[in-house]
């Protein structure tokens, strides 16, 4: 049956709003759908088959998962495992994501205070009145931190830990990120002294970041 020509652009701009909707949920619910299983696969995570090739060349100031305490080097692959014992937080994040370095910024203040004015991320609008940055930096010091880059090349990795005073362990964590279908950096994943995943962020919740990770240093 043929359109009256006089109703065909109320028609057309009804299909249009109907056809949106229907891909803006479509847009939600596959979104969903993909946390939810990053979540799944996530809590699924057994922390003694983990494996990390660490980026060679990268700033590592302190005695960690089993590496010598020096800035160069020569040992590349880390098991977790020997992290076990100490709450682990492993970061996925990218040195070309903004949020990503800004996330790490959080994660510095919180953990490492003393530190924290040593990390300058680009795009980052931090305040140095942070209420993150009041937090003491030896309640948490004890915390692992392991910085699994994403999509990024070595150069970049190395350039970003020099510039910065910050006791992580930079290893290439696209692999893990694509194995755990991640949905995207920044995302955090909160390990117990036994091995046992607690919690996961994702985004940039800062307030979540911060009662998350101080319920992880608190936990026996």
């Amino acid at each position: 049956m043929p359109i009256d020509p006089k109703f065909f652009n109320r028609f057309m701009i009804m299909v249009a709003a109907i056809t949106a909707i229907i891909i803006i949920f479509s847009t939600l619910r596959h979104a969903q759908v993909n946390k939810q299983d990053f979540e799944s696969e996530v809590y699924a995570l057994d922390i003694q088959e983990l494996r990390f090739e660490r980026v060679l060349g990268t700033r590592t100031d302190s005695l960690q998962c089993g590496l010598a305490q020096q800035e160069e080097l020569a040992t590349q692959t880390i098991h977790a495992e020997t992290c076990l014992g100490k709450p682990i937080i492993l970061l996925f994040w990218a040195t070309w994501s903004g949020m990503s370095q800004e996330m790490n910024q959080r994660v510095l203040e919180q953990l490492y205070s003393d530190t924290a004015n040593a990390i300058q991320p680009a795009n980052s609008s931090l305040s140095q009145n942070s209420s993150l940055s009041q937090t003491s930096s030896t309640q948490n010091s004890d915390i692992i931190v392991i910085a699994a880059a994403v999509r990024d090349d070595a150069s970049s990795v190395i350039r970003y830990s020099h510039s910065i005073s910050a006791p992580f362990i930079y290893v290439d964590g696209t692999e893990l990120f694509h194995q755990l279908k991640a949905t995207g950096v920044p995302a955090q994943i909160f390990i117990s002294r036994e091995g046992t995943v607690t919690d996961l962020q994702i985004g940039r919740d800062a307030e979540a970041l911060q009662q998350k990770i101080k319920k992880l240093a608190e936990a026996p």
